[in-house]
């Protein structure tokens, strides 16, 4: 359906405008409700989350969008009921900072005794990650670990919202491509899954996207505050901005710079052996939980079917590339900033191997791949998206020629 210009211009005056009241509305009765009934307030949570998700001013709206907000709501609530958020040792010490501390009083002098004997920078995630939920927690009297996937949530539907809006510089003459990108990633179980845990990825992602949105906006002072608290949280942070920078405004030869680049520090830190590992890091990335494994088809059942789907868009993603001239530039600097990443992940790999005291090998992760890969799947997705949108209108032309 298209709009025209004046309707656009009032439909965007009249949805923030509802959509304010709405927000307000819905803090207040979820507050009041999940201070009665925390299983009633976050299924109320969800509800008017996906309801305030259809209210926002998307760049391409679509029953396929509707839907896939409405699948992420259903999904956050599965997983409500079935994921247990305490998933490592991390989560644990996150969720026991909720009881450790009488009152945030408490809570603000620890951090402030922390950042100032540890620097901003270099103080303990606890304290940084805490600065944001520690408040959400208290506000509900919460005392599940579940609630956490309310607020991270509520991040992950900012970082689609923006990502949709930069969306436009990337392929901004592809409406198509515009109509896949934020359904797709509102369809993603990796994006549902981590952030129904009790981790800081989701507010790290968000922080990144938000940097990464201010600076090709020329924000520079927001995006600087972002970045900086992005990069507190985690430090290899400034990576995946800069991915999300090079691969939105297709910057070809900066990419191909920061990939030589990558490549000779991860040979200066890791060795020859270390760039072997950045390419089979790449595949991890992509293709992670291994829908190969039996294990994984078990124990995380919807993101392996998601990474068995991404495998088949990289099918198409390689087809395409052999057959259409046109999209090749976009798919080297996919692959770009694929091994930039894949790079940064090694060297974590490797630091965290050395700091263990174990031995570094072929094939060595280091870490959990299927957690790490999450700020990558916003590149993943508009790899897809572009994958999809092309093949469409390549057929649809052919269709035409015919006719």
């Amino acid at each position: 359906m298209n709009i025209s210009p004046a309707a656009r211009i009032t439909t965007c005056k009249v949805f923030p405008s509802v959509l304010l009241y709405f927000l307000i509305s819905s803090a207040i009765t979820c507050v009041v409700i999940f201070r009665v009934d925390e299983s009633l307030g976050f299924l109320l949570s969800i509800l008017l989350m996906t309801i305030a998700s259809m209210l926002l001013n998307w760049e391409s709206r679509s029953h396929f969008l509707m839907i896939s907000i409405c699948y992420f709501g259903l999904i956050k609530i599965l997983f409500f009921l079935t994921l247990d958020p305490i998933t490592g040792p991390d989560a644990t010490r996150y969720y026991a900072q909720t009881f450790r501390f009488g009152d945030l009083d408490s809570f603000f002098t620890a951090v402030v005794n922390d950042i100032q004997r540890n620097g901003f920078f270099n103080a303990t995630s606890y304290s940084q990650y805490g600065l944001v939920y520690m408040p959400f927690y208290s506000l509900l009297n919460a005392e599940s670990p579940q609630a956490i996937a309310i607020l991270n949530g509520a991040f992950i539907i900012m970082v689609i919202y923006l990502w949709g809006k930069l969306g436009s510089e990337f392929m901004p003459d592809n409406s198509k491509y515009a109509k896949m990108v934020v359904p797709l990633l509102f369809f993603s179980s990796s994006l549902s899954y981590w952030s129904s845990t009790f981790l800081k990825d989701s507010l790290s992602l968000m922080l990144g996207v938000c940097a990464c949105y201010f600076m090709i906006r020329k924000k520079y002072v927001r995006c600087l505050l972002f970045a900086a608290l992005a990069i507190a949280l985690r430090p290899y942070a400034v990576a995946y901005i800069f991915c999300y920078w090079v691969f939105i405004k297709r910057k070809y030869k900066t990419a191909l710079a920061a990939t030589l680049l990558s490549l000779a520090w991860t040979l200066k830190t890791a060795g020859i052996l270390g760039v072997i590992n950045a390419f089979p890091m790449s595949a991890r990335i992509l293709i992670s939980p291994n829908p190969l494994s039996m294990e994984n088809w078990s124990n995380f059942f919807l993101p392996t079917i998601e990474s068995f789907f991404t495998a088949l868009i990289l099918l198409f993603s390689v087809i395409n590339f052999c057959l259409n001239r046109d999209t090749r530039s976009t798919y080297c600097l996919f692959g770009l900033t694929l091994l930039i990443y894949a790079c940064v992940l090694t060297l974590v790999g490797h630091s965290n191997l050395m700091y263990r005291d174990m031995g570094y090998e072929f094939l060595s992760g280091g870490d959990d791949m299927f957690r790490k890969k999450l700020p990558f799947i916003l590149i993943i997705y508009s790899a897809g998206a572009y994958t999809l949108s092309t093949f469409r209108i390549k057929i649809q032309s052919n269709f035409r020629l015919k006719k």
